[in-house]
């Protein structure tokens, strides 16, 4: 008996996170969908000043590490990896154990979820607003390493004597280039993060040090139900030939195109995805005869886990399966 993707399809629709085909949000959507407006901040092109405080759910460490799917099927939704707090993910299940085969290695590895860091701030003339939340990709994620780790700077997060940083940001468009560009630069004086004569300063203090949202209630993870229906929806998609990969970025977009189907996250949201053609999934033959197979030295040498893989039964991979589709016969 075939998997029913009419019950499928209904089951994830119940997961949906955003508008979609003039359908009204729920109170839960639309509650969601304003945390992330009021919450997470996106640079405007232009510089900015913002300063990176104290994460209140981890202080010593104000770099947050979330996993994501982004417009994972072609309907505009992003899932956050349970995988980001070391919960199972099925996704990454069957990303795993593709990559310990030679040959399926490259799309096991596509279906990965792309990683995101955030980071707590203060906007400059915005200070009575609060501590939101800047999301970056990995190039802007070393230049910031690369300021904390210099001693002239010190702790760029002090309270009394950290340091602002200047955001100046660039558009795909205006680059006539395919990403945005973003560069950082660190202030040379330091500075307290609320000016002591600020009319507001014991408020404002009292909201970067107590009062902070923490970032996982305002992008929810993912369940391991609703991943796995998505799951099926893309792998269904993929057998069918039908093709939902994301719009062109930057400089390929057209006016028309580019208003018509723009993504629900902004240019910054793309920028830490590896430029690639568009992810192919592996055939039904391909998951049900993945078995490791010993790795050559065509493998990159960014695949651990493919190089350390080790022989599975048959029977191995088929418990794997039914585990994650029970319903698959």
């Amino acid at each position: 008996m075939s998997l029913n993707m009419d019950k499928v399809r209904n089951k994830l629709a119940s997961f949906d996170k955003t508008k979609k085909a003039g359908k009204k949000l729920t109170q839960e959507q639309q509650e969601r969908t304003d945390r992330i407006k009021k919450y997470i901040w996106k640079p405007e092109p232009g510089k900015q000043v913002v300063r990176i405080v104290p994460y209140q759910y981890s202080p010593d460490f104000p770099f947050i590490e979330l996993k994501f799917y982004y417009d994972f099927n072609g309907d505009k939704i992003n899932y956050l990896s349970p995988s980001t707090i070391n919960e199972k993910d099925p996704i990454v299940e069957l990303s795993n154990r593709l990559m310990k085969n030679r040959e399926t290695w490259q799309k096991g590895a596509k279906l990965q979820p792309k990683l995101r860091t955030y980071v707590p701030i203060i906007v400059r003339g915005k200070e009575e607003e609060g501590v939101k939340f800047w999301g970056f990709g990995a190039r802007v994620c070393k230049q910031l390493m690369e300021v904390v780790n210099e001693p002239e700077f010190g702790d760029i997060t002090d309270l009394n004597n950290g340091c602002d940083i200047t955001v100046d940001f660039k558009s795909a468009e205006s680059l006539n280039a395919d990403f945005p560009d973003t560069t950082v630069t660190p202030k040379r004086l330091s500075s307290p993060v609320i000016d002591p004569s600020h009319p507001k300063v014991k408020e404002i203090l009292n909201l970067i040090t107590n009062k902070q949202q923490n970032i996982l209630d305002i992008y929810v993870v993912a369940s391991y139900e609703e991943l796995s229906a998505a799951l099926e929806i893309k792998l269904e998609n993929e057998r069918k030939g039908i093709n939902v990969g994301s719009e062109p970025r930057g400089s390929n977009r057209t006016t028309s195109n580019y208003n018509s189907q723009k993504s629900s996250e902004s240019e910054q949201e793309v920028e830490s995805v590896v430029e690639e053609e568009t992810v192919v999934l592996p055939t039904e033959e391909e998951i049900e005869s993945a078995v490791p197979t010993a790795v050559v030295d065509t493998i990159p040498v960014k695949s651990p886990s493919a190089q350390k893989a080790k022989k599975e039964s048959v029977q191995d991979i088929e418990a794997a399966l039914n585990k994650l589709f029970p319903s698959k016969k």
